[in-house]
């Protein structure tokens, strides 16, 4: 990720993915879709606080130009959304990369 800072890219949102008893990723991004139950959900800097319930799909992180940064699955969860940080909850979580 440091590569994306040094191409002057402005990444100020933070996604957290958390299973129960640690947290599986902690990075930044400037969009991050998530699988909220009523369908896809685009989540940007500043916006109002809000939780939802996930329904199993993917998360993707995007930088500004809306090119991946990292690509995970989930199976449902819930997300918490307020001051700059999108926190993800849920049992099951793979990111593509170790798939």
């Amino acid at each position: 990720m440091p590569a994306l800072f040094l191409l002057g890219l402005k990444m100020s949102f933070v996604l957290k993915i958390i299973r129960p008893g640690t947290e599986f990723s902690d990075i930044k991004a400037a969009k991050v879709v998530l699988p909220a139950m009523n369908g896809p959900l685009t989540v940007l800097e500043d916006r109002a606080p809000t939780s939802l319930l996930l329904r199993n799909g993917q998360i993707l992180a995007l930088d500004e130009n809306n090119n991946l940064i990292r690509r995970f699955f989930v199976q449902g969860g819930m997300a918490d959304v307020a001051l700059n940080v999108c926190a993800v909850s849920t049992e099951v979580v793979h990111a593509y990369e170790d798939m």
